[in-house]
């Protein structure tokens, strides 16, 4: 039953009070949310304060929301940092972690489970384990006025321009110019289930 027909229903049974109300609600319910991240935004602003001090600087009307971490490591460059700009959103999920630097331009947004990392695992020691070899690091710039789809993956040496939509599930290891729309262009293959008789 879609939102329209739910109404209808309420209308019908409660009249237009009934619908004002359930409205009211829906708006209440909202409000609520927004209070509750705005709260959790401070909280983690406050942590990764006292855990990373300077190394990590706020624009004004930051916002994220449940499930938002940072991480910097301490084998990384010395300058490690990250630069986050005026009115940037981080959806439920998302992570950032740092081994050299990392900014991100104003009003850019994040959707659920975004993963930014400026760091890659060395692997190509033959007689070292992987976790053993070390990492390699480049910068990565995300431009202003940014949207960043779900799922998204951006790795290190990526430069955003400005402007920019990347799509859901995007794993984006290259540098892209300003007013770009990228998108993964996988596409699925749906078969009909032949059912056998037992």
């Amino acid at each position: 039953m879609s939102k329209i027909q739910k109404l209808i229903k309420i209308a019908n049974s409660e009249g237009i009070s009934g619908v004002t109300n359930k409205i009211r609600a829906k708006a209440e319910n909202y409000r609520l949310e927004k209070i509750v991240d705005r709260l959790g935004t401070r909280i983690r602003k406050f942590y990764t304060k006292i855990c990373y001090g300077k190394r990590i600087s706020y624009g004004k009307n930051f916002v994220s929301r449940a499930g938002f971490a940072i991480r910097f490591n301490n084998t990384g460059t010395k300058r490690r940092y990250i630069k986050i700009g005026d009115g940037v959103f981080f959806n439920r999920h998302c992570s950032i972690t740092c081994f050299d630097s990392i900014e991100i331009g104003n009003n850019t947004i994040f959707g659920e489970n975004v993963r930014i990392f400026d760091h890659n695992h060395r692997f190509n020691l033959a007689d070292i384990p992987v976790y053993g070899q070390g990492y390699t690091y480049e910068p990565v710039k995300i431009g202003n006025n940014c949207w960043i789809g779900s799922n998204v993956v951006i790795l290190k040496g990526v430069t955003i321009g400005d402007n920019c939509v990347i799509g859901a599930g995007v794993v984006l290891n290259q540098s892209i110019e300003s007013n770009s729309l990228v998108t993964a262009e996988n596409r699925i293959k749906i078969n009909k289930i032949r059912h056998k008789k037992v």
